[in-house]
Formats: C-alpha cells, structure tokens, sequence
C-alpha cells in the first residue's frame, strides 16, 4: 500500500521586478571653494541694543539748574554801643571819735595825722596825696568834726576835738577802690593809736557790712 503524499500549498506568484536601467556616471566637477575675506573695521564698537539707548538716555536726561543770582554783600558796620552816663559826684566817709568822755587833743593828733602820711595845706586841713612827699593829686582828705571844720595853722597845744572825719570824693584821682581801701586803713591806724573807735558817716560804730557797701560804691568809680 502506498503512503499519502502530502499536500502542498500552491506558492504565491511573485511580480517581476522592473528592470532599473543603469544611470550613466557623470564625471564629478570641480565646484570651486568661496573664499572669504573678513572685513576689518577700525575702531569698531560693538553696538548695543536699541531699546537699552533709549533707556539711559532717559534716564540721563539733565534738568538745567535755575539760575541763581547772587545777592549784594551786606557790610555790617560794628554796632556803637551808647556810652554809660556819668556817674554823679559823691562822696565816701567814715569817722575816728574819741571814746565817750575823752577828746582828741592838738599835739597828739597833730603828730599822729603826720605819721601816717597826711600833710596839712589847702583850706586848712590834711590831705592825703597820691604821693609821701604831696606833689601829686589828693586823695582824700581829713576834717575837724566841728564847724567849720577845719584846724589852726599855729597854736594847736590848746586845741582839741570829739573826732576827725575821714572824706574821699568821687570821682577821684586813681583807682577808687584802692584809695577807700587806704583811707579806711589810715583811719584804723590812728584810731588804735589814739585809743578811739571808727565810724561811718551817721557816726554810727562801723560794721563790715558797711565797709562791704562802701567798697561796692567805690568800684563803680574805678573808670571814672
């Protein structure tokens, strides 16, 4: 017995393929290379763009400045202060009295005035010059507490006094306060030395603080 074959499935048919004529070979020509030549400029500046320009330009924008005109220099003149008004005379005094129940007696006193740099002259009574030797201006002078006030030029054994008084006028020669100073010491001397006591002007007991208003009085003279 023979065996079965197997069947074969038919194969697809296959289209021919077209035939693809040769293309001819064409020589390769020779395409001459550009050749390029860079231009250089001088001095050339990148540009920058456009819109940044406007925006400096804007902001750069200078606003002119009004113009100022100067003002005219003013020249202050020193300013004239008034001159003080003159202080009217017056004058400074204290006392030396002789204690109650005792006087001051010629010779003595006479003798006491001298030593402590008084000289006896004009108007009859002793003065105290800028000077020992009384050439130069007085300073202050010294009186007779009783009318008329003044002392005799001889005969002076008999004479006697309650007191002397002490004056010094303003304005005066020199230095006010200095000279209340030095007749306020010369009173205090002969007062010791003839056992009296000094006074003020009322003839009141002298207290410091009326040596203290007295020498304020006498500053406001030193420039007169």
């Amino acid at each position: 017995m023979v065996a079965a074959q197997p069947v074969v499935a038919p194969q697809p048919t296959v289209a021919a393929q077209p035939v693809v004529a040769p293309q001819p070979i064409v020589a390769a020509q020779s395409v001459p290379t550009p050749i390029f030549t860079p231009v250089v400029e001088d001095d050339v500046k990148p540009q920058e763009p456009v819109t940044k320009a406007a925006i400096i330009e804007t902001v750069t924008t200078i606003i002119p400045e009004p113009e100022i005109t100067p003002e005219p220099e003013v020249i202050l003149e020193p300013e004239v202060l008034p001159e003080p008004e003159p202080l009217p005379p017056t004058y400074l005094s204290v006392c030396v009295h002789a204690r109650k129940g005792k006087v001051l007696r010629g010779p003595s006193l006479f003798a006491c005035l001298e030593r402590n740099g008084l000289i006896f002259g004009e108007n009859s009574v002793f003065h105290r010059h800028a000077d020992l030797a009384g050439t130069e201006p007085v300073i202050f002078s010294v009186t007779n507490l009783l009318n008329p006030g003044t002392f005799p030029e001889t005969n002076y054994q008999h004479f006697e006094t309650p007191g002397i008084g002490f004056f010094l006028m303003l304005p005066c020669y020199g230095k006010a306060s200095s000279n209340f100073n030095m007749m306020l010491q010369t009173a205090q001397q002969i007062a010791d030395q003839l056992n009296a006591d000094v006074m003020d002007q009322d003839r009141v007991m002298i207290t410091p603080n009326r040596i203290a208003a007295y020498r304020e009085k006498s500053v406001k003279y030193n420039q007169c």
